[in-house]
């Protein structure tokens, strides 16, 4: 008797943890949302920067880190936080735009070059290039 009743004890514990809870609002999601969307959205190619850029500086004065949410882009002003979308997983992430791409960039349908970090947020590091879209935001007032 004791022993059936542990191994019901037992069954019950593991089915209630393979039981699915609903997933929450991660804080990226949260904080995304907090940025609104600023004229049309702009389709293209994206790419991310190779790491010898690490520690220069960029055409807005800041020096580079692939560890950083930024981007280089030739269809935003300097200083732009915008959102890029994934077209092909729909993931996002919210850069700042805080340098200029080479011209032959532009020539080869490319729109934006993000940094690592940004790169793996929206996953087209395993392809290296990716179709997205890019959208300028409000950044949100912190109160």
């Amino acid at each position: 008797w004791l022993l059936l009743s542990v191994g019901l004890l037992l069954t019950h514990d593991v089915a209630a943890r393979k039981q699915k809870k609903p997933k929450a609002k991660t804080n990226k999601q949260q904080k995304d949302s907090n940025y609104q969307p600023v004229g049309k959205p702009v389709t293209g190619i994206a790419s991310f920067y190779s790491p010898g850029f690490n520690g220069r500086r960029t055409s807005s004065g800041e020096i580079f880190s692939n560890d950083k949410l930024t981007a280089a882009s030739n269809h935003f002003k300097l200083g732009t936080w915008v959102r890029v979308v994934n077209l092909r997983t729909k993931k996002s992430v919210i850069v700042k735009v805080n340098d200029r791409m080479h011209k032959s960039m532009s020539r080869k349908g490319r729109i934006i070059d993000l940094s690592r970090a940004a790169a793996v947020k929206i996953g087209i590091t395993g392809r290296g290039l990716g179709k997205v879209s890019v959208q300028a935001v409000k950044k949100p007032r912190i109160k």
